[in-house]
């Protein structure tokens, strides 16, 4: 049971930050406006990764590059973590 429970989590929660080549992080940065006590993230369960990350250093003190879904997801609780397992 322990195998099953969070499977489908892993299978679409990836460690793979943003590209900061990729067409879709230059447009949504150009886009996106940032506000004081705010960070921004787009994730693309097609692609499996960050598309696109602002803020993040100052919210959990991880560089924007190096923030990835699972980064966050485990930040947010502990009870997640079971998805991780």
């Amino acid at each position: 049971m322990k195998n099953k429970l969070g499977e489908y989590t892993r299978d679409r929660v990836s460690n793979i930050p943003f590209d900061a080549n990729d067409h879709f992080y230059k447009e949504y940065r150009e886009k996106i406006a940032l506000f004081v006590g705010q960070a921004v993230y787009i994730y693309s369960f097609d692609q499996n990764r960050i598309l696109f990350a602002n803020g993040w250093e100052d919210m959990l003190g991880c560089k924007d590059e190096e923030i990835t879904l699972l980064k966050i997801v485990n930040s947010t609780s502990n009870r997640y973590s079971i998805f991780f397992q």
